[in-house]
Formats: structure tokens, sequence, C-alpha cells
């Protein structure tokens, strides 16, 4: 997994039970996924598409990832970016790397571990803020469709029903193209969503309105 700088008793790696566990019913996932918009590859574990910002926002207790599915194999590779700096990119798989394997991520400390090689694999600073990406033999592919060519939204993010922090991945094909093709398939957990800012301020709108009518009435 690229260049490793060897570490001895790492203790995230005892985080890698607890989060295979909470990703092992994502693991035997089956069916065609498309682009926009995104079918439920298997309703009986994933709730619904994210219809999100393309952002997640990390935990503290260490993320795992598991790359399930990689079309391009060893000319693909897939990370994530800082939000704000997207020519800035942090790889978790890269073209190297074969399906099963996994990786874990502490976002609060700014490293990737490889469990396979028992080594960090690449140190970043600290990110509250993420995006994912997929470069595909030289073409970059963001989970923020914003900065996709011709706005494009081709990656979907399916929460687990058991864990909320757990999430199927995927990048696809525009919807548009007969010809698509499903690129990628990760799980990461300890990651939620950051909502669209139309959809955060309409809940903002909402709550404020049931607060103001909940004060009525107690007036009355």
């Amino acid at each position: 997994m690229g260049k490793t700088f060897m570490t001895a008793g790492f203790s995230s790696a005892l985080k890698l039970g607890k989060a295979l566990a909470a990703a092992s019913c994502l693991t035997l996932l089956a069916g065609t996924a498309a682009a926009t918009p995104f079918p439920n590859p298997d309703p009986g574990s994933l709730l619904d598409d994210l219809d999100g910002s393309g952002y997640f926002t990390p935990g503290n207790t260490g993320s795992l990832s598991i790359e399930l599915f990689d079309l391009g194999d060893s000319v693909a590779s897939f990370g994530f970016f800082a939000q704000g700096t997207p020519g800035t990119l942090v790889p978790i798989f890269e073209a190297g790397d074969l399906s099963g394997q996994s990786a874990i991520i502490d976002f609060s400390i700014g490293y990737v571990f490889d469990p396979e090689d028992n080594a960090i694999q690449s140190l970043f600073p600290a990110t509250s803020t993420i995006g994912f990406y997929l470069d595909f033999a030289g073409f970059i592919l963001y989970s923020d469709p914003t900065l996709n060519l011709g706005g494009l939204d081709i990656m979907g993010a399916y929460p687990s029903i058991n864990d909320d922090f757990t999430s199927l991945l995927f990048f696809d094909g525009p919807a548009d193209d007969p010809q698509r093709t499903l690129l990628s398939w990760h799980v990461i957990s300890d990651v939620s969503p950051v909502p669209v800012p139309g959809t955060a301020l309409l809940l903002g709108v909402g709550l404020a309105l049931l607060a103001r009518r909940r004060t009525a009435g107690v007036r009355r």
C-alpha cells in the first residue's frame, strides 16, 4: 500500500474486530448498483441512498474501511480529501491493493494504518469534514458532485440499518450513460453524513417554528 512507516504495538488495531463486526453485514451484498437515482442494492441491510452534500464528519474512535470491489484494480485508488482542498488527496487503498483488504484511519491524529503490513501508510493533517474520491486511471471522481465534470452525482452512500455510522460507498457511471458500469464498492465505519445546506436550513426553520408553536401553546 505504498510507502510505509513501520510501527509496533499499534493500539488502534484493537478496534479492528469491532469495526469488522459492524461492517460484516455489508460484505455479502449482491446485485447491480446504478447512478442517479441510486437504487438500494440490499434493502434488508441498508437504508436508502443519502441525499447529502457528499461530505462526512468522522468520529473519534478510528474508522475502518474495507475494499469490496474495484473495477480498475491496478489503475485505481480510493481515498478522501478535506473539504475545501480537493486537490490534496489521501489514499486509503492504492492501485496495488486487492479486494478484501482493509485500512484503519484516525482522522483526529491524522494517519492511515495498513493492518496487512502492520504499518502506517500515510500521515495527513487532522480534519473534521471529508469527502471521498476514486482516482480511475488518472481521472478523479469526487463524492461532491460540484467537483465533477458537469456536476455529476456519481457516488452512492448507504448507511447500515444496524449502525448509522457505517456506510457502503460506491462510484458508478453517469445515469444518462446506457453503458455505465459499477466502478468500486467500499465500506467505511465511524463517519456520519453532512446534509446539504438547504436541507439543514429547512430542518432548522422547522424546529424553530415547532418551538415557537409550543411556546405559544404554553402562554395560552
